[in-house]
């Protein structure tokens, strides 16, 4: 008779690093647990900062998934507030009990990369807005997914968390890969509610309200539908996509991860310490 329990399996992320990072915030000079993802694909790599109090004790984390913006998070850029969303952040991550940030610098532009989202730019000085500007482009309007996310937040223990996003479709998103937000905490920048920037209002990579519409009146699906489709595309690697069980396997899988996630990043770190012997 076949079984119908879940199997044991590999992470599909490289833990690659960790260490303790002394950052200034506000004046203030912190030491945040620091930890470096890299996916399965190369270019594909995260920066984990985990702030911890003393006394945080079964505390569901305040956690920020972070699109890397260049423009906007280096330059302080005035066409979008991904600055402001990110001190906004910050501050809430490191006045919780547990904060975790997720920063993604490959979702740049929504995923459609640094020289995409300069072009982009262009057009939008010349009269266009976001939406319109990536379709003349070619890019598509929304790129991004939320895997190696939800695979940080799994190895990280925290399958369970209050999601910092003003964005829906994040939380969304995040569900469909297994993670449970429990809470959305809007994130609310009193300096800069809104921008005005040649070709109308700024937005943050998720908050412009034209991206949802768009997708779903042009291809007629919901956030969560695309990704489904995407998967359905390039199926390696994902949990029988469709089937109605998926989320509660996906979260047996997180279990799964939790407990073999230590012993595998040690074998592996093991085995390419042996491989550099000469």
């Amino acid at each position: 008779m076949q079984s119908n329990a879940v199997k044991s399996f590999e992470l599909e992320l490289d833990w690659t690093a960790q260490t303790i990072l002394p950052i200034e915030f506000r004046g203030q000079e912190l030491q945040l647990e620091a930890r470096a993802y890299q996916g399965t694909d190369p270019n594909t790599q995260a920066l984990v900062l985990v702030h911890r109090s003393k006394d945080a004790v079964d505390q569901l984390p305040v956690v920020r998934v972070h699109s890397g913006c260049v423009t906007g998070d280096i330059f302080h850029s005035l066409r979008c507030d991904c600055y402001p969303q990110l001190q906004a952040a910050m501050d809430r991550i490191i006045s919780s009990p547990t904060g975790v940030l997720v920063y993604l610098p490959y979702q740049e532009g929504r995923g459609i990369g640094l020289v995409n989202k300069i072009r982009a730019y262009a057009l939008q000085d010349r009269g266009y807005d976001t939406v319109d500007a990536n379709v003349a482009i070619g890019a598509p309007i929304e790129a991004r997914d939320y895997d190696l996310a939800a695979h940080i937040l799994f190895d990280l223990g925290y399958p369970e968390i209050r999601l910092l996003t003003n964005n829906p479709a994040k939380v969304e998103a995040l569900r469909e890969e297994g993670v449970d937000v429990i809470e959305q905490i809007p994130l609310i920048d009193a300096t800069r509610e809104e921008l005005s920037v040649p070709g109308g209002t700024a937005h943050g990579h998720g908050r412009d309200p034209r991206v949802g519409e768009r997708v779903a009146e042009e291809r007629g699906q919901t956030h969560v539908e695309i990704l489904r489709q995407r998967k359905r595309d390039h199926p390696q690697g994902h949990l029988l996509l469709g089937d109605p069980l998926r989320r509660v396997l996906v979260q047996e899988r997180a279990k799964l991860r939790l407990v073999h996630s230590r012993s595998i990043i040690r074998r592996v770190t093991g085995e390419r310490r042996r491989s550099r012997l000469p």
